[in-house]
């Protein structure tokens, strides 16, 4: 039992991990399955190539309704959702899925916590009033109603939340409580130092009683920051197991229910190693299966064998496009994945998946870490399209390594470079321009000629075009952000664009000096900021030559010492009151972000964008992942059709949407006025609003005068936010003698333009 215990431990150690170390990225289009040893080797993301290959089908099939939660008990499934604020349990009949039978439940709101036995016992578990609720349903239909439990030992606890019950096979219910107690009732407790009487703490605890609910005997434990129980594990045939944290790490017990105690506790020695040095330890989903357990970790599906000691990497759910914070129960049928899930809107879902021969096209998609948004656009795709699957590929796996972002960015990099990347690509992390004279990445443009749904024409041309190279677009976002200037129209005179001494003259002009800007952070941060919306000034791309000795790029150097920035009056709206602050740099990503704007100035702001010789100044940039296709992808067209699927699907509501379309609608829903009604009072709905300390200031719809100074901001811009971070680490190292008054001006610029040339000439 010990044995069994350490390597159950070992899997649940894995399950809060975040990724595993991976060793080899994949060829593009590789599938298969990963081996891995408890040593904590093996791949994570994707997989491995010289792997044994394994494809899955999948199956989905819908309920008759939409249930947030579920216990499967044999061939019968239970289902809990609400029904003219009520709760209703639906038994299905597992193969056809039909219901069977509804047993509606008179003055239930919510079940907080579902089980079901061996015998087909369904259990329900209700918080109600601060009093807990608890009822039987068997398979015949009659239905038990306990309205309440007692609780042993309960006299003094406060704060009693109910927070699970579980079943076993023999008859056994164990009900999971938090609660509050005096420190005087914790064994071996040692006093708190201050000596202050009456102090309570949490803790959880695990009542173990029979059908009848008579308790025959508890646990506690111990609930701080670093003590508590992780997790309470039951199965049909098994002794349930507990998994505990204490001040010395992690230990694992098993619940001896005949003997009315806890076996001996088995501690894991190195939990760190087990872990990826993650110490928040999540337990997710972990289901008994023959021999072993399912568990899954990130967006992936493990198995862990007792007999061969080893877990297999199962599948990536997100290449079915299963979420695993949808699912409501986890399963294996014989050699059938069981997953009941709720995905979107839809009603809740059987998803079965076997193993056998898929006819999809397989397609990889390489990113540094999924990011929120191409993860849910990944998830659709796979759910509702019939003829690809997108398979994940993370470059950023080994999470505990200091280094660990840089390598895999690096692997990226020369993955791109030697035609061995994924189909898709994520290149928001890396300098995609890099790539273009060297022909690894499609022109995007090419896609666009020849397709009627997704032309160039169809698409914010401002924006396209300032993410340009050399005439080609090599990536793509389904949104974006406009970052630029601005101040009060009445010191900004009308101008839209300015040179750094044009924007110094507007503050000299009303009185103040280089600090009266918001937005900068002192000394190297301003300098970055600078430099971002200033490097094509200094620097000649097609010719590999720079000029960071010349004038210009003194006079920010100079500009950026003598910046301090912050709020004379204690507070930015009040500050700009004052006219202590005259301008503003930052990002503009709504109309609702201009009104409020408008609002704090008190006036008609104007836009003068960044300080560049040529151009508005105002610059854009595509937020969240942006995505480009691999030149040596063999798959270009359905890459291609994915790439699209995520411009036209992938926009979540924040920044402006690139789809010419999207982008009228929104401007459009920013002059409607909206209204909800609370307790009978109708109000409008706020569009944004800015806290103020005492209060704070609200915006409702636009008007049009607002949207079209949006959208004339948007057509002017003609530059994009590029931070070049090769060139800026070589600016920031010499810099620093500068700003802090130990190096001359002219030693220093001479430095940093003899460390440029070689690179670009590199």
């Amino acid at each position: 039992m010990k044995r069994k215990i350490a390597l159950l431990l070992s899997v649940l150690m894995l399950t809060g991990c975040g990724n595993l170390t991976q060793k080899d990225v994949p060829d593009s289009g590789s599938a298969g399955i990963v081996t891995e040893g408890m040593d904590g080797s093996g791949t994570s993301g994707s997989v491995s190539p010289g792997t044994e290959e394994i494809s899955w089908r999948a199956a989905y099939n819908a309920m008759e309704n939409r249930y947030y939660r579920v216990a499967v008990a044999g061939d019968a499934i239970y289902g809990c959702r609400q029904e003219n604020s009520q709760v209703a349990v639906d038994y299905l009949e597992r193969e056809s899925l039909s219901v069977q039978k509804c047993f509606p439940l008179p003055d239930v709101f919510y079940v907080q916590s579902m089980a079901a036995d061996g015998q087909g016992n369904v259990y329900l578990l209700e918080n109600k009033g601060g009093d807990t609720v608890f009822w039987k349903l068997d398979r015949e239909g009659d239905l038990q109603e306990n309205p309440e439990i007692t609780l042993e030992d309960t006299e003094n606890a406060v704060f009693i939340e109910p927070r699970g019950v579980y079943a076993d096979g023999r008859g056994h219910l164990y009900f999971h409580y938090r609660m509050s107690v005096p420190e005087t009732e914790i064994p071996d407790r040692e006093p708190n130092k201050d000596g202050i009487p009456n102090v309570y703490v949490d803790v959880d605890r695990i009542y173990v009683m029979d059908e009848q609910l008579n308790t025959l005997f508890y646990e506690q434990f111990l609930d701080t920051w670093e003590t508590g129980l992780l997790s309470l594990q039951v199965s049909e045939s098994e002794a349930p197991l507990l998994v505990v944290r204490d001040q010395e790490g992690i230990y694992v017990q098993e619940i001896d229910v005949e003997g009315k105690s806890l076996g001996e506790p088995v501690r894991q020695e190195d939990p760190a190693s087990l872990s990826g040095g993650n110490s928040n330890l999540q337990m997710n989903h972990i289901a008994a299966v023959e021999g072993g357990f399912l568990f899954c970790l990130g967006s992936a599906l493990y198995e862990y064998s007792f007999d061969t000691q080893r877990t297999e990497k199962l599948l990536n759910f997100l290449s079915f496009g299963i979420y695993t914070s949808d699912i409501l129960y986890l399963g294996k049928s014989g050699e059938v994945i069981e997953i009941i899930d709720n995905h979107g809107d839809s009603t809740t879902e059987l998803v079965s998946l076997e193993i056998g021969e898929s006819e999809k096209v397989v397609l990889t998609l390489g990113v540094m870490e999924l990011l929120q948004g191409l993860e849910a656009a990944v998830a659709e795709y796979n759910r509702y399209q019939q003829g690809v699957q997108i398979q994940i590929v993370e470059y950023y796996k080994d999470r505990s390594a200091q280094d660990g972002y840089e390598r895999g960015s690096n692997q990226l990099t020369l993955d791109i470079v030697t035609g061995k990347a994924p189909d898709i690509l994520d290149v928001s992390s890396v300098d995609y321009d890099v790539f273009a004279e060297k022909g690894v990445l499609a022109d995007l443009y090419g896609f666009m000629q020849e397709d009627v749904d997704c032309s160039k024409d169809m698409l914010i041309s401002s924006v396209i075009e300032a993410h340009e190279t050399n005439g080609s677009l090599y990536c793509i976002s389904p949104s974006f952000l406009l970052w630029t200037m601005w101040g009060a129209r009445s010191v900004t005179g009308g101008r839209t664009g300015v040179t750094l001494e044009e924007m110094i003259q507007i503050l000299q002009e009303n009185g103040r000096g280089v600090s009266a800007i918001d937005g900068f952070a002192a000394d190297e941060p301003a300098l970055k900021t600078l430099c971002t919306f200033g490097m094509d000034e200094f620097v000649d791309w097609d010719n590999k030559t720079c000029e960071f000795d010349g004038e210009y790029f003194k006079s920010i150097l100079r500009f950026v010492k003598d910046y301090k920035g912050g709020y004379p009056s204690g507070s930015r709206i009040e500050s700009i009151r004052n006219k202590e602050i005259l301008l503003t740099n930052g990002t503009i990503s709504s109309v609702a972000t201009y009104q409020l704007e408008k609002e704090i100035y008190g006036e008609e702001i104007g836009f003068i964008g960044y300080p560049t010789a040529e151009g508005s100044g105002t610059a854009v940039n595509f937020m969240g992942a942006k995505l480009a296709i691999a030149s040596a992808s063999k798959k270009q067209q359905e890459a291609w059709d994915f790439v699209k699927y995520y411009l036209q699907n992938g926009y979540d509501g924040q920044g402006f949407p690139l789809v010419k379309e999207q982008f009228n609608q929104v401007m459009a829903r920013a002059m409607e006025e909206e209204y909800v009604t609370e307790d009978g009072v109708r109000s409008r709905v706020i569009k944004g609003s800015y806290w103020v300390g005492d209060g704070s200031i609200y915006v409702f719809a636009a008007t049009q005068e607002d949207v079209d100074a949006v959208v004339q901001l948007v057509e002017s811009a003609s530059n994009r936010y590029r931070y070049h971070i090769e060139l800026q680490n070589i600016i920031d190292e010499e810099v620093g003698g500068y700003l802090s008054g130990q190096r001359d001006l002219d030693e220093v610029v001479k430095v940093i333009q003899n460390k440029a040339s070689l690179y670009l000439q590199e």
